[in-house]
């Protein structure tokens, strides 16, 4: 069921009533013409701490509402229990003409005229004043204002010319008795100006279990009146304020009466005390009592309600069920989740991710033709649209080609929150080829960006997989490539990236697929590639000129065309950077990372065949009687098992500036399958690699030392070998660094170099090699050094 909110007006806010002849309402603070309570118990305290706990009342109805409730005004009680044992300081301010004097009162007493004088008098317990030369004056019951009247009558008859000015310089303290559910019951001492809470905080406040509603004041006269403390809280009656104390007056706090409970989605949750002497209250009063719901619109209230047997009964409240709450319920309100109306939720690789207007984009075309939404490098030929069910809210996925969207060929209207999901290019194919190793670090990095996608590749893989087009064969990205829409055979050689370079074919080979069998095969011929269309479930096999192909290098970094270009027998360097257009205005020459497929595959060769002696010696080492330590032998496993997973980079020391490669042709390099040349960005930077403990990037500052850099990424490890530490310049060559204090020698640390510390070889010195370990160490150091340039370059 579902209630509606309650109407406001004045039958339903004048709720909280009082009951007695006389309704006194009391007030936080005192103003200018009031005074603060300067209060002392007669009692002696033994000390005012209190050990404050859950209240019992509060922790029953959390245990049945199933979340934490607090009594009503708990932080009014502990501000009436705070610091209760310190006195009070004096008002403050004028005192106003209206206040009545009393017996115990200070009085200053200014004479100005023919007669100038000063006097402070207190007024003793007769109630009467008295001045030099002028007879005794009762002041006592008077206010302020009639006994500067009175004494100006007297100093007048006596004096001419003169005039007569009177202050309080202080307030008389009256005793009055505050009895039950206080800390301090008893006898209180309260200054003349003081009001009921002034006594209350005197005594200590007032006890958990008190009421707040139902404070009791009686006088000496007889007369009796209930102060009800949610006037004050509530603020129903703040006009009621100038309450004071009388001498003699008594102060009664009764245990705490019936209460109800409301929980839940409204603005104060917790538990309320009911009026004096009532046991029911209306709904409508409860409400108010909670400040109302938390926002509008539908809502559940549920009324919980203990029985005879003791059972907590619940019972769901309709919108037009307005029952009468006893005492012991409480009210769980809870307020339906909110659900958006008129909008769609545009996600993944967009220009304006967020909430949209259906009325904005009430169909996919209307949306991806708005300005912004489509970016560049969007995926053409697949988005998704999350389709929540009502009133289950299940999502479905429909696909659709975003190119065809926009084209005009297909259109689809969009549903109230509907998710438009677009993706980036770069994304598919989503299939995993198997990449040699030395690509491993640039694959990882490339699929980073995609943990940012509305849903995981592993669901968007299951959502794809009846959606893919493979294209294979001598293509630059082969892989699966999911199409929602057909496309030409030339769009989808497109998507994968066009022919390798070198390649040309006259056909290519086109299968059909459906639920596993293929159903047709033919060759699509190279002047009809855009004509013929392809579908999801068909297969591409493009099969080139491999020879072509095998003569094919990369360029990559900062040139104009980065890729892979092929190359005929005597092609040199410097033919390559011409056809990759040059470098660019940011290209450093002298760090170029130049690779060669032979130099990588020796290199790895020389790595595993230290690996593998390593395994041979230590194998003979444990067959000896004489065991050698467990721990060098796990040392020389774990050496082992990094030499065998170490990435070879096979890097080649060349020049790579095109201005000296023209003017010096014989140190133009020949170039070779495989290759592969990195220009990276010039730089103001200086590595440090290898064993240190912050290994980084430092600023390059012109004639900083090599011991300065070492410095800045924290100094070698335990593991370094100091004495083989060296200087890789940008372009690939390395000098020896000497560090000792002995022998030292200062090498010119260039813009780009990579200083190395290498591991140290000497835990390795009981094991006799064949292959030097410090020497594949610090190549590995180097290698390390030569891929992270490189990375941070593509990011």
């Amino acid at each position: 069921m579902i209630a509606k909110p309650l109407p406001d007006g004045p039958r339903h806010r004048h709720v909280i009533r009082h009951t007695g002849r006389t309704v006194l309402a009391v007030v936080f603070a005192v103003s200018v013409f009031a005074a603060s309570a300067h209060a002392a118990p007669l009692k002696q305290r033994s000390g005012s701490t209190q050990i404050r706990t859950e209240h019992p009342i509060a922790a029953d109805y959390s245990a049945r509402a199933g979340s934490r409730l607090t009594m009503f005004g708990e932080r009014f009680r502990a501000s009436l229990a705070r610091d209760s044992d310190t006195e009070q300081p004096e008002p403050l301010g004028q005192i106003g003409d209206d206040y009545i004097i009393g017996a115990g009162d200070r009085l200053v007493v200014r004479l100005r005229g023919s007669r100038n004088e000063t006097t402070e008098l207190t007024i003793d317990r007769s109630g009467r004043i008295a001045l030099d030369e002028l007879n005794p004056i009762m002041a006592a019951g008077l206010s302020l204002g009639e006994l500067r009247d009175t004494l100006q009558d007297a100093v007048s008859s006596q004096f001419l010319d003169t005039r007569a000015f009177v202050t309080i310089e202080g307030i008389r303290q009256i005793s009055v008795t505050v009895t039950g559910a206080v800390p301090f019951p008893g006898p209180i001492q309260v200054s003349s100006l003081a009001t009921p809470l002034d006594a209350l905080k005197a005594a200590g406040g007032i006890d958990p279990m008190g009421s707040l509603r139902a404070v009791i004041l009686g006088s000496e006269g007889g007369n009796r009146s209930v102060i009800d403390l949610y006037d004050l809280l509530l603020g129903s009656n703040p006009a009621a304020n100038r309450a004071t104390l009388h001498a003699g007056d008594r102060i009664h706090v009764p245990p705490i009466g019936s209460t109800i409970a409301i929980a839940g989605a409204v603005k104060r949750p917790g538990v309320f005390e009911l009026s004096p002497g009532k046991t029911t209250i209306s709904l409508e009063e409860a409400i108010l009592f909670s400040g109302g719901p938390l926002r509008p619109g539908a809502h559940d209230i549920t009324l919980s309600r203990l029985g005879a047997d003791g059972l907590d009964q619940h019972q769901q409240l309709g919108g037009n069920d307005k029952p009468m709450l006893e005492n012991g319920d409480l009210l769980i309100w809870q307020t339906p989740q909110a659900v958006p109306q008129g909008r769609i939720t545009l996600s993944g690789h967009t220009g304006r991710p967020g909430i949209v207007t259906l009325d904005h984009a009430f169909s996919l075309a209307r949306l991806l033709r708005q300005p912004g939404v489509m970016l560049p490098d969007n995926y053409s030929w697949l988005g998704l649209i999350a389709r929540r069910a009502d009133p289950t809210g299940q999502v479905t996925y429909i696909s659709f080609a975003p190119q065809a969207v926009i084209e005009g060929t297909r259109d689809r209207r969009l549903q109230d929150r509907d998710e438009v999901i677009l993706f980036p290019a770069e994304l598919f194919p989503l299939a995993e080829p198997i990449l040699p190793d030395e690509e491993i670090v640039r694959a990882e990095a490339d699929t980073e960006d995609t943990e940012e996608l509305p849903l995981p590749l592993d669901d968007l893989r299951a959502l794809i997989g009846s959606l893919e087009l493979d294209i294979g064969g001598t293509v630059q990205r082969p892989g699966r490539y999911p199409v929602a829409d057909s496309l030409s055979a030339e769009q989808a050689l497109a998507l994968a990236g066009g022919l390798q370079p070198g390649v040309d074919v006259e056909s290519i080979a086109h299968s059909r697929y459906r639920q596993g069998a293929m159903i047709s095969r033919a060759d699509i011929p190279a002047d009809r590639l855009g004509s013929v269309m392809v579908s999801a479930g068909d297969v591409l096999h493009v099969d080139g000129d491999r020879q072509a192909l095998a003569r094919a290098v990369e360029i990559t970094g900062a040139v104009l065309r980065p890729g892979r270009y092929a190359v005929q027998a005597g092609d040199r360097l410097s033919d390559l950077i011409t056809r990759a257009g040059g470098l660019t205005e940011q290209a450093f020459p002298e760090g170029a990372i130049f690779t060669r497929q032979s130099e990588k595959r020796l290199e790895k060769q020389r790595i595993l065949q230290a690996a593998q002696e390593l395994d041979q010696v230590v194998a003979t080492m444990l067959t000896r009687d004489d065991k050698p330590d467990r721990d060098l032998i796990e040392m020389s496993r774990k050496l082992s098992e990094e030499l065998r997973t170490a990435l070879p980079l096979g890097r080649i020391t060349v020049e790579a500036d095109p201005l000296t490669l023209a003017n010096n042709p014989a140190q133009d390099l020949l170039l070779q399958d495989g290759d592969t040349v990195y220009f990276p960005e010039r730089t103001l930077t200086v590595r440090v690699s290898g064993e240190v403990l912050s290994p980084a990037a430092l600023q390059f500052i012109n004639g900083k030392d090599v011991a300065s850099y070492l410095k800045e990424a924290g100094g070698f490890t335990a593991l370094a070998d100091k004495a083989r530490t060296f200087v890789v310049t940008p372009d690939g060559s390395a000098r020896p660094l000497k560090v000792s204090a002995w022998n030292y020698d200062p090498i010119a640390v260039l813009p780009g170099s990579t200083i190395v510390a290498p591991r140290d070889p000497k835990p390795f010195d009981a094991i006799e090699l064949t292959a030097n370990i410090g020497n594949i160490l610090s190549q590995i150091a180097v290698t390390a050094a030569s891929i992270a340039v490189i990375t941070d370059n593509d990011d």
